[in-house]
């Protein structure tokens, strides 16, 4: 952020030296005249007279601002503000977000918007929600998350219909038919504790 300041200061500093165009009866602008006087069209600026059109405002968004401050969307603004590594959660243009001490687009960002979106290192974007990397199903971590309507089976998230316990009560399910021949989904759901019986043709 420094370098997007400096760079065009100094190219300003360069263009027009301190205090010229002043008139013999005002003080020019100088390092100890901060509010001396410049040619038209120019400003003194920490004692150095620049562009006005230079200048960090609603025209120039990127502007030059004056010592300690950074143009953020056309205002001056304390430069240890800024989002930054030293400042993780400092102030980024309109529309963006800081993550890590780094600008990205708001909309790049883990949300209910965005449910694969960016979060911090060591965190993953679940269903929107940025949680720590080391809870998500894994082969770390067996018993891990996943998202709505899954399961972790075996390091990997599947179907809760496909989780190794559903397949098996499907299966007992299944292997009473003959004995219980043809009934309501409601009266084996009761007898069996099965949530859900799915699409089976026996079951009415």
């Amino acid at each position: 952020m420094t370098a997007l300041i400096s760079r065009p200061l100094a190219a300003a500093l360069a263009v027009v030296p301190a205090g010229a165009g002043c008139t013999s009866s005002s003080h020019p602008c100088t390092p100890s005249e901060l509010d001396g006087a410049c040619a038209s069209g120019h400003t003194c600026l920490d004692g150095a007279c620049v562009p006005t059109e230079t200048l960090c405002g609603a025209t120039r968004l990127d502007g030059v601002c004056g010592s300690g401050l950074a143009c953020v969307d056309g205002a001056c603004l304390d430069a240890a503000l800024l989002c930054s590594p030293t400042q993780v959660a400092g102030v980024c243009a309109a529309g963006q977000a800081c993550l890590q001490g780094a600008c990205v687009l708001a909309t790049s960002l883990c949300g209910p918007t965005n449910v694969t979106g960016a979060c911090a290192t060591g965190q993953s974007c679940l269903e929107g929600a940025c949680v720590g990397s080391a809870l998500l199903c894994s082969a770390a971590n067996l018993t891990g998350l996943c998202a709505a309507g899954q399961g972790c089976a075996g390091g990997a998230c599947v179907p809760e219909c496909d989780l190794p316990a559903n397949v098996a009560e499907r299966e007992r399910w299944r292997a009473a038919q003959p004995a219980l021949g043809v009934r309501s989904k409601p009266t084996l759901t009761a007898d069996l504790g099965w949530a859900s019986l799915g699409d089976d043709p026996t079951v009415r």
